[in-house]
């Protein structure tokens, strides 16, 4: 059993969708599972859905709520216990996607915690008294979240990678004064120094247009920075070695383990990949739902995995890197050797295809008949091509590439 808060409220018994029922109950079941394992009072219930202006029935009303969920989750690896004038909700460690979101970032695993959004926190229940702070509270976690997960992309030097997530996260939160220096950092290491100082500029504009302040100190002297071209800026270089260079040498075992399994998985067209469980126990004793496990070819063994989205199913190798199609929520995850820094890409509808080709990640929707074209560079649909619904007409869309 699972809860999905980051989004849409979900609940989900081994991945099959549970009817929750109306909004009302939804919002009971979004508060309990927010203090899962804590007691929530009856009239904290009420003044969550009602405010101060609670109907008589209130208290009636929250058994019905309360009975009603009881009946679709209970026996399930989910319960609700009656406390006193309360009520707790309890699930297993990790059951709650709000919780498993904050323990990731006490881990300092931004990438993955992202992954598990799945559009605005609290979506269909956020006219409701008690949504409106903790949808604050939570984005405030999201954005905090893709910083830390820009900055660590800025350290391991993949600056050009992040340029339009950060064009979309400066657009969505202007007053954010360390995402404009991550984004004019990542351009002045892309060599698009004029670029950096325009940014700078818009930064400092919306913040004294729309608070009357000036760019703080950090800003201020990123900008001085750029402008005398300070060495710096740039990323530190490895220090020299006083041995002469190693000759040649085959690529390191873990990166031959990753591309043969990425070959394997293109070569063979699989439509999943190791999400529940595999034969043999070895480093891990097995992959875990929603992950994609990597292979040793020579033995069999699985040596790591890594986070995806929900439901995966198509995969296919390019650029450098894995690409896995998540038909559950609307993503593609791009996998690069490093299960911290795996990126979701958001690409909407239903992806139930992939291929690489020109440059290009085609994904195919199976929703909406059309491909989306995603740019490895940023990470980021760049177009959308119309092909209709049938699937003959998408395989040759695909096999023209």
């Amino acid at each position: 059993m699972d809860v999905h808060l980051l989004g849409p409220i979900e609940a989900s018994l081994d991945g099959r969708p549970i009817a929750l029922g109306p909004g009302k109950q939804r919002a009971v079941l979004a508060m309990l599972a927010l203090e899962c394992g804590r007691t929530v009072s009856a009239d904290r219930l009420a003044e969550g859905l009602w405010g101060e202006r609670a109907p008589p029935s209130a208290p009636k009303m929250i058994q019905l709520y309360v009975s009603h969920l009881r009946r679709l989750l209970g026996g399930d690896g989910a319960e609700i216990l009656t406390r006193g004038r309360g009520y707790e909700l309890r699930m297993a460690d990790g059951a709650v996607d709000v919780l498993r979101f904050e323990q990731l970032l006490e881990k300092a695993r931004p990438r993955e915690a992202l992954a598990l959004w799945r559009g605005e926190a609290l979506a269909d229940v956020a006219d409701e008294p008690f949504a409106a702070a903790e949808i604050r509270r939570l984005d405030e976690l999201r954005v905090r979240a893709a910083e830390q997960a820009i900055e660590a992309d800025l350290e391991a030097g993949l600056h050009g990678a992040v340029i339009g997530e950060l064009d979309a996260l400066v657009a969505a939160h202007p007053l954010r004064e360390k995402l404009h220096a991550q984004r004019m950092l990542a351009l002045y290491r892309s060599g698009r120094q004029s670029e950096a100082l325009e940014a700078y500029a818009g930064a400092r504009s919306g913040l004294v247009d729309q608070i009357g302040v000036e760019p703080g100190p950090e800003l201020r002297r990123l900008q001085e920075a750029v402008l005398a071209q300070d060495p710096a800026l740039e990323l530190a270089a490895p220090p020299d070695s006083a041995e002469p260079p190693a000759p040649a040498r085959p690529p390191p075992r873990r990166a031959a383990q990753f591309l043969a399994v990425a070959a394997l998985l293109f070569l063979a067209g699989l439509t999943a990949f190791g999400v529940s469980r595999v034969l043999e126990p070895d480093r891990l004793a097995r992959i875990d739902e929603n992950h994609v496990g990597l292979i040793d070819p020579g033995d069999g063994r699985i040596t790591e995995q890594f986070p995806v989205g929900r439901e995966p199913g198509a995969m296919v190798a390019g650029a450098g890197s894995l690409w896995v199609a998540n038909t559950q929520n609307g993503t593609v995850s791009r996998i690069d050797r490093d299960p911290d820094q795996v990126v979701p890409i958001d690409v909407r509808g239903e992806p139930t295809g992939l291929a690489f080709g020109a440059g290009s990640l085609w994904v195919a929707d199976g929703e909406a008949g059309r491909l989306a074209q995603v740019d490895p560079g940023s990470n980021r649909v760049v177009d959308h091509v119309d092909v209709g619904n049938s699937a003959r007409a998408v395989a040759a869309a695909f096999g023209a590439l």
